[in-house]
C-alpha cells in the first residue's frame, strides 16, 4: 500500500514550492489548476516530453493516471496531486445547474475515490494530495476572541 501524505496550507505557504526538493526523475504531478510552478526552471523538469506531468481535473482521469503509473512508469516514486481539491470545485461548477443534494454526495465520493486509489497504489510510492485550508470565522467567534483576548494581557 502505498503511503499517502495530505499538505494542507493557506495559499502562499510553500505546498507546490516543496515539489522543487524532489528528483523530478523519480516524480509524477497532477497540476490541477494548469498554472506555473512557483520555482525557476521547472518547465525543463517537468514537461510531456519527460512523461512527469498531467492537467486535468477530472476525477476519473486522475484514478486512471493514478493506477496506469506503477505499470506504465514503474520508476515513479513520488506522486503529487497539487491543488487536488480543485477537482471537486471544478465538479461542483460543472454541475451548478443540477438540483438536489446528491450531486453533493457524490462529489464527496469521486474525492473519497482519489484517495482510495492513492491509497492503493504499490508500496515504495507516496503519494501527496495537496489542499488549500478553509478557514471560516464567524462574527460570533470573532466576537469571543476579542473578549478572551482582553483579558490575557
Amino acid at each position: 500500500m502505498a503511503r499517502v501524505v495530505l499538505v494542507v496550507g493557506d495559499t502562499g505557504t510553500g505546498k507546490s514550492t516543496a515539489i522543487k526538493t524532489l528528483d523530478p526523475k523519480e516524480s509524477f504531478i497532477f497540476n490541477t489548476l494548469s498554472k506555473d510552478l512557483p520555482f525557476k526552471g521547472y518547465k525543463a523538469l517537468y514537461n510531456k516530453e519527460n512523461k512527469n506531468i498531467a492537467t486535468t481535473q477530472d476525477h476519473k482521469s486522475i484514478i486512471s493516471t493514478l493506477k496506469a503509473i506503477p505499470i506504465n512508469l514503474p520508476h515513479v516514486k513520488n506522486i503529487v496531486l497539487d491543488d487536488v481539491g480543485f477537482a471537486s470545485t471544478k465538479e461542483f461548477f460543472d454541475r451548478v445547474l443540477e438540483k438536489g443534494y446528491e450531486k453533493f454526495t457524490e462529489i464527496g465520493l469521486h474525492m473519497q475515490q482519489i484517495i482510495e486509489t492513492a491509497k492503493s497504489l504499490p508500496d515504495g510510492i507516496t503519494v501527496f494530495l495537496m489542499f488549500h485550508e478553509d478557514d471560516q470565522v464567524s462574527d460570533k467567534i470573532r466576537e469571543t476572541e476579542k473578549e478572551v483576548s482582553k483579558y490575557k494581557k
